[in-house]
């Protein structure tokens, strides 16, 4: 801290006194420093103390409470209301913490911008000082109307759209934190009034198995302001957190009708026997996310139902994927009746390279992994490639590519 460039903030606080506040206009400043002394007789250096030093934002404020059994409840003062112009005090009750003597803190604001990119939000706030994750959170909101929607945040993770439900109220709502989470701050945000709706609007959002053991990915947009795209994503359990990007760029293009927009994106990087969930998030120009979702989708005969309708299984060569691969492809097929299957790969040349066989003993969708090896163990070069399945009294054959 350089001393020499310390200015006052008033000329002198008159003690005894229980609360002082001041504001203090940043203006372009990155950060700010503060100091204190005392001056005057007779007061005692040695003796004097300051507690409960906050530094707050505009319109914000903060309390902190200890967790007893693991439930807590907080009652932030009160901010103000930007729309109305009237104050607004939230009550945030949580059970089910892990910690049950965590100090909880709670802040709480009014939006005057937006919050995590979002332009019409309002309430938000932000619970520090443990993990949240596998707890309740209901907040007794104030704010007058149902919010349609209502988003969270762990930590710096993604912006999780929560669609409203039957228990919410003009007064209360409640939200269960998805468990796994790690020990990082929890912020909730609510919209600014009920005629604020979300950047992006769904009309539909579905997930289907396609013939050739693909999943196709579809959803119609009613409205799209402040947008930039879309991402699919793709887990085998049911956490966003474990969900990997499937496509390669953002999906930007889409067919208009009317007022709408449709897309779609099919997934090809499936393996047989396995339920998949998916998310779309949408994107906006900030880069700020909102995710629905998810939808499951079993491909082949998983242990989990699909959700979608079944597709007749055949005995068949499927296409390989990835195609063109280095330095892997799944060679896929599928079986109508259980069977034994040799899959034979040749080169341009017609040349026998590898053979590989498997058995089954019930119909379904499977696959075998070439590694781009030949029968002694040594990679072969980039090239057109041949593989050919025999299954009874099947045959098949398809191209694929190695490209290094």
């Amino acid at each position: 801290m350089d001393w020499n460039n310390l200015w006052s903030l008033n000329a002198e606080v008159d003690l005894p006194a229980e609360e002082k506040s001041f504001t203090v206009a940043l203006d372009n400043a990155s950060f700010i420093s503060f100091a204190w002394y005392v001056v005057g007789n007779p007061y005692d250096m040695n003796n004097w103390n300051m507690d409960n030093f906050k530094v707050l934002l505009d319109n914000t404020e903060v309390t902190q409470t200890a967790a007893t059994g693991g439930s807590v409840s907080v009652t932030p003062p009160a901010v103000t209301n930007t729309v109305t112009n009237e104050p607004i005090a939230p009550q945030v009750v949580i059970s089910g913490l892990a910690n049950s003597t965590a100090l909880v803190t709670v802040g709480v604001g009014f939006a005057t911008e937006n919050v995590a990119g979002i332009q019409n939000a309002g309430l938000n706030l932000l619970l520090t000082g443990t993990s949240f994750a596998g707890a309740t959170v209901t907040i007794t909101h104030n704010l007058g109307f149902i919010p349609d929607w209502v988003k969270y945040q762990i930590g710096s993770g993604a912006l999780v759209n929560v669609p409203a439900n039957d228990t919410w109220t003009d007064t209360t709502l409640n939200l269960s934190i998805d468990a796994g989470k790690g020990p990082n701050d929890l912020k909730i945000i609510f919209p600014k009034s009920n005629d604020q709706p979300l950047p992006v609007s769904l009309s539909s959002f579905s997930a289907v198995l396609t013939a050739d053991m693909y999943v196709k990915i579809a959803w119609t947009a009613e409205s799209e302001v402040n947008h930039a795209g879309y991402n699919v994503l793709r887990a085998s359990v049911k956490n966003l957190n474990n969900a990997i990007y499937v496509n390669s760029g953002l999906i930007s293009d889409g067919t208009t009708l009317g007022t709408q927009v449709s897309y779609n994106f099919t997934d090809i990087d499936t393996e047989s026997n396995t339920v998949y969930y998916y998310w779309l998030e949408s994107v906006s120009l900030e880069g700020a996310s909102e995710f629905f979702g998810p939808l499951s989708v079993t491909v082949g005969d998983g242990t989990t139902g699909p959700t979608t309708p079944d597709i007749p299984v055949f005995t068949a060569l499927l296409n390989a994927y990835p195609n063109p691969f280095n330095p892997n492809t799944n060679l896929r097929y599928s079986l109508k009746e259980a069977g034994s299957v040799r899959m034979d790969i040749y080169n341009a040349k017609g040349q026998l390279v590898r053979s590989m066989n498997a058995s089954h003993a019930t119909p379904g969708y499977f696959s075998m992994t070439w590694d781009g090896r030949d029968a002694s163990g040594k990679q072969v070069g980039s090239g057109v490639y041949m593989y050919r399945m025999t299954s009874g009294q099947y045959t098949a054959a398809k191209k694929m590519i190695l490209a290094k």
